[in-house]
């Protein structure tokens, strides 16, 4: 099931964002923040995962809004 939901969700970002929406020199800051989730997630520290987590999406949902204003609002049709 949730990699049902994980490869609708990846189709989604590729149809309607598409292209990079983080540069490929900052790829190395992306993959250290990933890290930093896993570490915490398998450390059991849920409140450092959820942090950074929280802040790594708000982050991306910023930039996706920067570039494709309006397609936060649009409602995903699942049929």
């Amino acid at each position: 099931m949730l990699n049902l939901l994980a490869l609708s969700l990846k189709n989604i970002y590729a149809e309607r964002v598409g292209g990079d929406v983080i540069p490929r020199n900052e790829r190395p800051a992306l993959i250290d923040v990933h890290d930093r989730i896993a570490e915490a997630i398998s450390h059991g520290d849920m409140d450092t995962a959820q942090r950074l987590m929280h802040d790594h999406m708000q982050e991306l949902a910023a930039r996706v809004q920067q570039r494709n204003p309006g397609l936060m609002q649009e409602i995903v049709d699942w049929r």
